[in-house]
Formats: C-alpha cells, sequence, structure tokens
C-alpha cells in the first residue's frame, strides 16, 4: 500500500507517480494523535504500596521530566497521585511508547525497586481514550471523584513552569478537559463521589460508636485533610483534632473547621483518646509504627468512662491515604486496630460502580463523541501536513520545469509558473484526500497542454507539458 509508478502505453516510459491503494503514512493510518503516548502504573494493576516506590517531590519530579526530553519525549507532564502514576508525553510518530517504559521507570524507582511488570504502554487513540477516561474519573478507584481533575491540572501547571509542555500536550489535554466538563454537566456522576468520602464515612460511623464524645484525629495540611474536615464539620456533632508537623499549619485548620489543634511530636509523645484517625502526609516512610498503635490504644483504654474504652466491640480505626503509606503494615496485627487504606476502599468503591451503571455509559458515550470529533480534527491536521508537503514540493519541481523552457518572453514565463503553480495545487489536494490522482494528472495534463501551446508553438508545447506533470506528480509522491 504504497506510491508506485505506473508506465503508461502512452508514452512508452514511466510518466506519473499515482496511488494505487492508499494515500501517504501520515493519512492512511488515520491515526488519533500517533505521535502521543502514556506509560505508567494505576489501582487498576497493582498494589497502591507499589505506588509509592514512583513518588517523587515536585522537584524531582521536574528535573527527570527535563531528563525525558534529552532521551526523545518532545513534551512531557508527569501525573502522580495516590492511585496512579502517569507520564503523559509525546514522541517521533513512528516510536511506540513501549519504548520508554524501562527508562522512565529506571528513571522514577527508588533505589532498590524493580520496574513493575504491571505497567502499561499506550500509543495514539488508546492513549487518548485512557486520557479522557481519567480525566472523566471512569478510570478512578472511586468512580466520578472530581479530585482528579484538580491533580491534572496541577501536573500541567507544573510541566508548564518546567518548560516540558508544549502546543500538543496542551491541546490534547484540554480535549480531556473539555469531555470531563461536559461529564460533569450532564450526568450525575460526580455526586458524593471521592475516596475522602468513602473514608470520612468510616470515621463518622466510629464517632457514632464513641457517641461522639472523643475527636477524630487528622493528621496532615494537605487537600485530603482538608476534604476529610469539609465533610465532617458540615455533618456536625463530630469533634475533630488537627495534627501536623508545623503547628501553625494545624491552628489554622482548627480555626477554620472549628477543633483543636496538636504537633505532631507531641501527639506521638503522648496522645490522647480518640474516636479515629485519619492519616496523609507526605512523608516518605511510615509514620506509625506497632509502637504508636499501642500508644493510641492505650490512651483509649485509660478513659474508663468513654464507650471506646470497649476495644473489643468499638475497635480503633485507622484511615490512611498517603502515598507511600503513612502507617507500618505491623499495625494491623494489633488486636482491636482496624487499618484501612486505599486498597482496602476498592470493594465499597466497587458497590458504587454497581449503582452508577447508567451515569457510568453515559459518560462513555459523551466520551466517545468527543474522540470521534478529535479523530476528525487529527484528521483535517493530517490532511493539511500532506498537503503542505506535497505542494511545496509540487510548486518547486512546477518552477523548475517550466524554467527548462527557456522562453524569453517573460509574461509567457510568468504565465506558465502561475499556471503549473496552481496544477501542483490541484494535484496536492486530491494526494492529501485520497482522491483518484491518475484520473486527475490525466486531465490536468489535457488542460496544462493546451495552456503551454497558447504561448509556445504546440510542437514544443506538448512534450514540456508531459515533463512539467511528471515532475508535479513525481515531487507529490514523494512528499
Amino acid at each position: 500500500m504504497t506510491w508506485n509508478l505506473l508506465q503508461t502505453k502512452d508514452f512508452g516510459r514511466i510518466t506519473h507517480a499515482v496511488l494505487t491503494l492508499s494515500p501517504p503514512s501520515t493519512i492512511r493510518t488515520r491515526a488519533i494523535c500517533p505521535d502521543f503516548g502514556i506509560v505508567g502504573i494505576s489501582h487498576r494493576n497493582c498494589e497502591i504500596r507499589a505506588l509509592g516506590e514512583f513518588t517523587r517531590d515536585p522537584a524531582t519530579r521536574t528535573e527527570i521530566a527535563r531528563g525525558l526530553l534529552q532521551f526523545g519525549a518532545g513534551e512531557v507532564v508527569i501525573l502522580s497521585t495516590c492511585n496512579r502514576f502517569e507520564v503523559l508525553f509525546t514522541h517521533d510518530a513512528r516510536a511506540r511508547a513501549a519504548e520508554f517504559v524501562n527508562l522512565i521507570f529506571t528513571m522514577f524507582a527508588r533505589r532498590g525497586s524493580r520496574i513493575p511488570n504491571v505497567s502499561f504502554a499506550l500509543d495514539g487513540e488508546s492513549a487518548v481514550n485512557h486520557l479522557f477516561e481519567v480525566a472523566c474519573s471512569l478510570d478512578s478507584l472511586v468512580v466520578g471523584e472530581l479530585q482528579i481533575l484538580g491533580q491534572l491540572r496541577a501536573a500541567i501547571d507544573q510541566a508548564e513552569a518546567a518548560g516540558t509542555l508544549g502546543p500538543r500536550l496542551r491541546y490534547i489535554t484540554s480535549e480531556a478537559f473539555r469531555v470531563a466538563r461536559r461529564v460533569r454537566r450532564e450526568t450525575s456522576l460526580c455526586r458524593g463521589a471521592s475516596v475522602v468520602s468513602l473514608a470520612t464515612e468510616q470515621l463518622r460511623r466510629a464517632s457514632e460508636r464513641c457517641h461522639s464524645m472523643l475527636p477524630v484525629a487528622l493528621v496532615g495540611a494537605g487537600e485530603m485533610t482538608e476534604q476529610a474536615a469539609t465533610s465532617l464539620s458540615k455533618r456536625g456533632g463530630i469533634p475533630l483534632l488537627f495534627i501536623n508537623r508545623t503547628h501553625s499549619k494545624a491552628l489554622a485548620l482548627a480555626k477554620r473547621f472549628g477543633g483543636a489543634a496538636m504537633e505532631f511530636d507531641t501527639f506521638l509523645a503522648n496522645p490522647p483518646a480518640i474516636a479515629a484517625l485519619l492519616t496523609s502526609t507526605s512523608a516518605p516512610n511510615a509514620i506509625f509504627t506497632k509502637i504508636e498503635g499501642r500508644a493510641l490504644l492505650a490512651a483509649r483504654g485509660a478513659v474508663a468512662s468513654n464507650p471506646a474504652s470497649d476495644s473489643a466491640s468499638n475497635p480503633l480505626q485507622i484511615v490512611d491515604l498517603a502515598v507511600p503509606f503513612d502507617v507500618a503494615p505491623d499495625v494491623r496485627t494489633l488486636e482491636n486496630v482496624v487499618v484501612y487504606s486505599i486498597d482496602d476502599l476498592r470493594a465499597v468503591a466497587a458497590e458504587r460502580v454497581e449503582r452508577q451503571r447508567a451515569e457510568i455509559e453515559r459518560a462513555r458515550q459523551l466520551l466517545v463523541l468527543r474522540l470521534g470529533r478529535l479523530a476528525e480534527r487529527e484528521i483535517r491536521r493530517a490532511d493539511g501536513l500532506a498537503f503542505g508537503g506535497a505542494r511545496a514540493r509540487g510548486e518547486s519541481a512546477a518552477a523548475r520545469a517550466v524554467t527548462e523552457l527557456k522562453l524569453r518572453d517573460q509574461t509567457a514565463l510568468r504565465r506558465m509558473l502561475a499556471r503549473a503553480t496552481e496544477t501542483s495545487h490541484r494535484v496536492a489536494h486530491a494526494f492529501a484526500r485520497g482522491m483518484d490522482v491518475p484520473a486527475l494528472l490525466q486531465k490536468e495534463e489535457t488542460s496544462l497542454r493546451g495552456a503551454i501551446s497558447s504561448w509556445v508553438d504546440a510542437e514544443n508545447g506538448r512534450p514540456w507539458a508531459r515533463k512539467t506533470l511528471d515532475s508535479i506528480a513525481l515531487a507529490v509522491a514523494n512528499a
């Protein structure tokens, strides 16, 4: 399915380059964004704990993103959240995202970490479809959660600041935001959907079992903590205790949502009795081990008048939303302690998916619609590239061929050049659109021969018309 040179009976030699089966490679595949790829891992193919091996601070992510530009990536955006690590990038359309897997995970992996065998590499339409699903929260642990849009926007802003974002990724991600906004506007998928909403439900139940006598401790001062505080404070009657290494941040949250504040080291040294605990920090290692777990249980048991003192019927609930995890695995071995991580919330999230089947299907329909429109734009873009290249080469070839006529009449020469240029435009357009180029070439040759014959003698006009068309056709074929 390539360009072929056909030998015609009329001329007895190779005269024209024509399409036999298909247009050039940029049009042949009609691929959507063939230069776009995604490499990553997510909650769908690995445990959340494994994601922690590739979590990096913003400065390190920026440094690595710039490094990827030195290894063949054109533009880079790094999306790193609590349930996914993905690198969005552009590359040569002839390359494949799979070629970048080892490079990306080697650059991001912590010392001693292995490249995950569950990573994925997507190209073109598959990559765009995946990005749309991520932006619409169809690929989230909790389908419909809104946090992913803010996280994607933050990743784009970081890439912009780092100088790794260009027009191609800006265009593709803007399409993802468009379809996400429409899904949010036209479906009820996003109402009450978030990892935090599932977590706060566990905290609320724990508080009720303590008759709201003990506070719910919130460790950290990030987005997850604020969302949990917002959800719990709206219910009313649930005392909150904000804990952070920076006491001023804890005080600010306590003032904003109404509650108490405590410095983190003080909390560990002398923990108060609490109904439950939610932790979501950016610490690189676990901050709660078996020792801290025992201390928290002891503090609850020390309050004899507290319903929580009966730990057998009211275990201490710890919700860990951090990546890497804030709670060490050995805490789960303690009696009367229940630890929920993002992995443990999968079952609850699955129940929500079953209830939202109709809304999910509607969201996918909107996604497919946007994908189709993007495909149309990509085809027009590829047509434009093919037409532009063919036109430029056709014009150049036509100018050379006509100049060889060595016309002394400059007016006739200018007319010839203009007519040959118009001819190259029409041939290039037919080429880009996959039209019947051979038939057009025959028609154009007759027309061009007549035009040339009106300016020069007919005997010389015929061979030069043929030569001009040959040059245009061959140049267009090689564009």
